[in-house]
């Protein structure tokens, strides 16, 4: 076995550590000097949260490049998983927060927290990126095309864009739908498992996958191939118009109908179970009576 195919892989576990770590070293400041519930504690917490995630994002292109698609979507399920222990509730999206201040879960003050600091976290992913790449560019070959190729960025779709920009749209539906169907205990992998499944048919397919407003912003935004103006709609838009979608479905009950079935189903069980009960009852008296 060539021992040499492994050192991207090294190379960029050793980037995500790096991320992980200075964000967890920024987490436990901010946690000593601001209470949990304060709006500069949300405000930071996203804010380090996103720069976090976004900078490993960059990274993620070599792993499609020397890996190709199954290897983007291991990388990124155990992403995902790990945000999910460290990131102290940080969203990383705004697709969620807006669902939730849409239907009052949370006020005004949280979200616009919470936004700002994913439009803060967002902004220097890019700049973060390339400091640890030029930092590591005598050690990595990798690095080094990475830091010499950042500023040909270009959106390389597949298909016309007409599908490209139903991609956005329906793939938020179906994650938020298929969210709302997952059991509570199984989540916390699940959930990183359909979001990764999703970008990597994105990958190949597509050839370029946003489902994420803020995550395409930081990675894609002044990339060759799409103005300002079809941007927002293709990668911000879109994804928001297709997850709330199927939230408006949830909320109001429309897809939950097959649950009220399985329910309503039940009940004729019930109560022939009731009925049984009730005719043993009889029984057992009756023959009380006749030994009397």
């Amino acid at each position: 076995m060539d021992v040499l195919i492994f050192k991207p892989a090294v190379v960029c576990i050793l980037f995500y550590i790096t991320c992980f770590g200075l964000g967890e070293l920024g987490r436990k400041i901010v946690s000593r000097f601001f209470q949990p519930a304060s709006y500069p504690y949300i405000f930071l917490i996203e804010a380090i949260g996103t720069l976090q995630m976004c900078t490993c994002v960059y990274e993620n292109g070599l792993m499609v490049k020397n890996y190709g698609p199954m290897g983007f979507f291991f990388t990124v399920t155990s992403l995902l998983c790990f945000a999910n222990s460290w990131n102290r509730g940080a969203f990383v999206s705004p697709l969620a927060p807006f669902e939730m201040f849409f239907y009052k879960s949370i006020n005004l003050g949280k979200f616009l927290a919470v936004v700002f600091g994913q439009i803060l976290g967002g902004g220097y992913a890019f700049f973060s990126a390339k400091l640890l790449w030029y930092y590591t560019k005598n050690y990595s070959e990798e690095h080094q095309f990475a830091l010499e190729s950042t500023e040909k960025c270009v959106l390389n779709f597949k298909v016309s864009y007409v599908f490209v920009l139903l991609f956005e749209a329906m793939g938020c539906f179906c994650i938020r739908f298929i969210i709302s169907k997952l059991p509570e205990k199984s989540k916390s992998f699940a959930i990183p498992i359909t979001v990764a499944g999703f970008l990597t048919l994105g990958i190949v397919y597509i050839g370029v996958g946003g489902l994420n407003p803020t995550v395409a912003g930081s990675r894609l935004f002044g990339c060759s191939g799409l103005d300002t103006l079809w941007f927002a709609i293709t990668y911000w838009i879109a994804p928001l118009i297709g997850w709330m979608s199927a939230a408006h479905l949830i909320h109001t009950g429309l897809l939950k109908s097959s649950g009220k079935r399985s329910k309503n189903s039940r009940k004729p069980s019930t109560v022939l179970k009731d009925n049984k009960s009730t005719n043993k009852k009889p029984s057992k008296k009756g023959k009380k009576k006749k030994e009397n």
